[in-house]
């Protein structure tokens, strides 16, 4: 699926976050839900 997407070898820079982080960052509004 990676390589569908050109994003192969890049999963060193993903960079893992908590459940805390991500509720934090809705909170701020820094993340918003999108449905299409």
């Amino acid at each position: 699926r990676y390589l569908e997407f050109g994003c192969e070898g890049q999963a060193g820079k993903i960079k893992a976050r908590t459940l805390v982080e991500v509720a934090a960052s809705y909170a701020r509004g820094e993340l918003a839900q999108l449905v299409q």
